[in-house]
This record gives structure tokens, sequence and C-alpha cells, in this order.
């Protein structure tokens, strides 16, 4: 089920592509975000807060309400659902390439320095994985270093 956030644009003839965002990567982004903005200049993360941070605020708060009263439905809300960010311009596209590249290096790191058998190794591989996917289906964005 795909949750379209408001206030992120509207398609039609000559829009921008949408871009469909798995809940836990739009969280893993817009968290990167957050830290990058708080350490000082970023312009990547600069544009994607301005672009979203209406629909993150509005997502934070039903996800901090979730995982205060419900558990499966958090659950289901972060694994099972999208966000559908609408007019994603090519410039958007690459900052979120950008900050996405941010997490999986990050990821990545952490990652050497676990012991490799565990569930946290094996879930962060899972997420590298997938984050890696998207990195490539990007529209417009060229394959950032990961």
């Amino acid at each position: 089920m795909a949750r379209r956030p408001t206030g992120t644009g509207t398609p039609g003839a000559g829009a921008a592509p949408e871009l469909r965002l798995p809940v836990w990567q739009f969280v893993r982004l817009m968290v990167q975000v957050e830290e990058s903005l708080a350490k000082g200049s970023d312009a990547a993360a600069g544009s994607l807060s301005r672009a979203w941070n209406e629909v993150w605020g509005a997502l934070d708060g039903e996800l901090t309400r979730l995982g205060a009263t419900d558990s499966e439905a958090f659950a289901e809300l972060m694994m099972d659902q999208e966000v559908v960010l609408d007019a994603v311009t090519p410039e958007l596209a690459r900052a979120v390439g950008q900050v996405l590249s941010r997490v999986v290096r990050t990821m990545q790191a952490i990652l050497r320095n676990e012991p490799k058998d565990g569930q946290r190794a094996e879930d962060l591989r899972f997420e590298v994985a997938e984050l890696k996917k998207t990195l490539k289906s990007l529209p417009g964005a060229r394959n950032p270093r990961v």
C-alpha cells in the first residue's frame, strides 16, 4: 500500500517523475538529512529537507505514535508501505543519491566492526543491498560512490 504524501508536487504532463521509497528507506534518508544539517551546511541535505520536511514530520509523528501503541502496525508501516514523492527533479534525485550513499557508507563501516554472523549484521547487509538497488534506480541520478 503506497502512502502518497501531500505537498510534494502535482504530477501531470511534463512533470518530473515520482520516486517511490519503502518507508524504512525514507526514514534512513531523512534521519541522515537531519544529522547532516545538524553538523553544518550540506546542500544536498538542505534541498531534501526543504522539499520533504512536511512529509517527514507527518510520517515521523505517525511512526512515533505507532511505536508507542502498536508494534505490529509500526512494523507493517516501516517494512510494507511506500512513501510516494511526486515531481522529483533531477536535482532532487541527485541529492537523494548523495545522501543515501552516505547512509550506505556509514552502514558498511558499521558492518566492518560487527560480528559477521549476528542478526544486526544480517539486517545491515539486507539494508545495504536494498539501498544499493534504490541508488541504481534513481531517476536521472548517476551512480554515487558506495
